[in-house]
């Protein structure tokens, strides 16, 4: 099913599309692809339940597309006002706003949409403060199932205009949730990315994907942000699968996660990473904030741009690996007023500098290196001894004249923070 929209002189003189202005629920099937494109300067392209507090419900078997082509449409896109709307999609929601001024899957009060995959895409240069959006006033819930592939999520903003932003946002509460079976990235921002790449609630949020990146773009205005809740309400949980919680400062973009509490578990490491250029911070910001990294690391590496986690509160983290703190010249530390505790199962790098507040670290050993180019069977205490020698923190090494290897005690004296 098709539904394309003609042209008209000014915005709001030409519409084309399913609409009902009357009382009543609005119920759209089709057992097909369904796409909604939006027409010359000024047209409005849609499907809207218009009706005060009634009910729009959209099923299709196949793709559902929400496109504006073409420099100048004004609105394209599926509405609802007060009585909320659910969308029951067979494959995967493309909503891709190339030319127009807003493209949109917008509801005035609760929003439910299930789909395969969805990818939300801005570039159009067209009007004020264009917008490629998924949005709620009300609580929203998005159900991810993938397909022959994985489920995906791509929120990405490649608008060089001012004000301009791709977002999945919600007024209310907001859950992001893919199969268990079938997870795979939910990316917010691209490397190439020019404007505002947004995922935002107004209540307490929960994110459970495959792997999760926050991902700053190549101009300073191109920050990607995950947000949830208020300065005074509003937790977030994030929960990662099957690989990575990842925050990048783009070429010049800053990349955040900011809600007042933070819960996250990744099935992988946390990598927190400033970019090359001075406005490329990767920050995590919150009042509390409670982290693992049950098969990693965790990593907060500076670059030309800070890489910070700040809790106001405290901060507490338990990883499998280690945690590295790697300043560089834009500096990277991990503070928080009143401290918390650090359980590692390697080592704790850079802690000594990069840690701030009266933190309790428990950190093991330091992996052993690796000897290559050398086969096993022939090993002498030589060998082993050039091997060794090269990584200072594991003592002081000494060869005896008859061959024995000597371990100085001062790798066990080492402080768990180096």
């Amino acid at each position: 099913m098709n539904i394309v929209g003609g042209s008209g002189s000014a915005s709001g003189l030409n519409e084309t599309g399913i609409r009902n202005s009357a009382s009543g629920s609005q119920v759209v099937q089709a057992n097909t692809s369904v796409a909604v494109t939006g027409g010359g300067f000024g047209s409005d392209t849609w499907i809207k339940q218009q009706a005060a507090a009634s009910t729009q419900s959209i099923s299709t078997s196949g793709v559902l597309t929400l496109q504006a082509p073409t420099a100048g449409a004004d609105i394209t896109g599926i509405e609802a006002g007060a009585g909320g709307q659910s969308l029951s999609i067979g494959n995967m929601i493309n909503l891709s706003n190339a030319g127009g001024n807003t493209t949109r899957i917008a509801s005035g009060a609760n929003q439910s949409i299930s789909m395969g995959s969805m990818s939300v895409n801005l570039s159009s240069n067209f009007g004020v403060a264009p917008r490629a959006e998924v949005t709620a006033v009300g609580n929203q819930n998005i159900s991810l199932n993938g397909g022959a592939a994985p489920a995906t999520l791509t929120v990405a903003n490649f608008s060089g205009v001012a004000g301009s932003s791709a977002r999945v946002t919600a007024g209310g509460t907001q859950t992001i949730a893919m199969n268990y079976f079938n997870a795979g990235k939910m990316q917010i921002g691209d490397v190439n990315a020019l404007g505002e790449s947004l995922v935002q609630s107004g209540g307490n949020q929960t994110i459970v994907v495959g792997e999760l990146t926050v991902q700053g773009g190549a101009t300073a205005a191109a920050k990607s942000k995950l947000q949830a809740g208020t300065p005074t309400s509003g937790a977030m949980l994030i929960s990662t699968l099957n690989g990575p919680i990842q925050v990048l400062g783009g070429a010049n973009g800053p990349a955040l996660i900011d809600p007042l509490t933070l819960n996250g578990i990744s099935n992988g490491s946390i990598l927190i990473i400033g970019g090359p250029g001075s406005t490329a911070a990767a920050n995590v910001t919150a009042g509390s904030i409670n982290m693992a990294a049950t098969n990693g690391n965790m990593l907060v590496i500076g670059g030309g741009a800070p890489a910070t986690v700040v809790a106001a509160n405290t901060f507490n983290l338990a990883a499998s690996g280690g945690l590295t703190l790697t300043p560089n010249a834009g500096g990277a530390s991990i503070s928080a007023l009143n401290g918390g505790n650090i359980t590692l199962g390697g080592p704790c790098i850079g802690c000594a500098t990069g840690l701030i507040g009266p933190f309790n670290v428990t950190a093991g050993a330091a992996p052993a290196p690796s000897i290559s180019n050398v086969s096993t069977p022939n090993l002498t205490a030589f060998d082993i001894f050039l091997a060794l020698n090269q990584y200072d923190e594991y003592g002081d090494l000494t060869l005896s004249d008859d061959g024995t290897l000597i371990s100085g005690s001062r790798r066990r004296g080492l402080n768990q923070c180096y």
